[in-house]
């Protein structure tokens, strides 16, 4: 055996070694990566939850390709819409659809408004 075939085999347990530590870094970095991931998630609904004035509630939300659609019933048509103009979190913000009225109840109207996201604020 001579000394480059030491050196090569040295190098195959180094190389194996790093590839084990990298596979354990990564399995061990997943749930923080999805956490990462989901975290805009949560703040966007947190800004829907607070931007939704009293007597309106969302009943789906559904958030594809940096827009989110907010589909819901309210008692304040306009305000719906200007609420969410008003938070930092969307950008865009339109009626998807006409305003309906809410069968059974000339109070409440039902809505579907869609918003960009603006992008989430860094770590503080």
């Amino acid at each position: 055996e001579t000394a480059r075939d030491k050196a090569e085999q040295e190098m195959e347990v180094v190389n194996r070694i790093k590839r084990s530590t990298l596979g354990f870094v990564d399995r061990a970095l997943a749930p923080l990566k999805r956490r990462r991931a989901e975290r805009p998630a949560l703040e966007w609904l947190d800004a829907i939850a607070e931007a939704l004035p009293p007597g309106s509630v969302a009943e789906r939300i559904v958030m594809s390709g940096g827009v989110v659609r907010v589909e819901g019933v309210t008692d304040k048509p306009d305000g719906v819409l200007s609420a969410l103009e008003a938070a930092p979190a969307f950008t865009g913000v339109r009626y998807a659809e006409p305003l309906r009225a809410l069968e059974g109840d000339d109070q409440r109207q039902r809505f579907t408004i869609e918003a960009k996201l603006a992008p989430p604020k860094p770590d503080a």
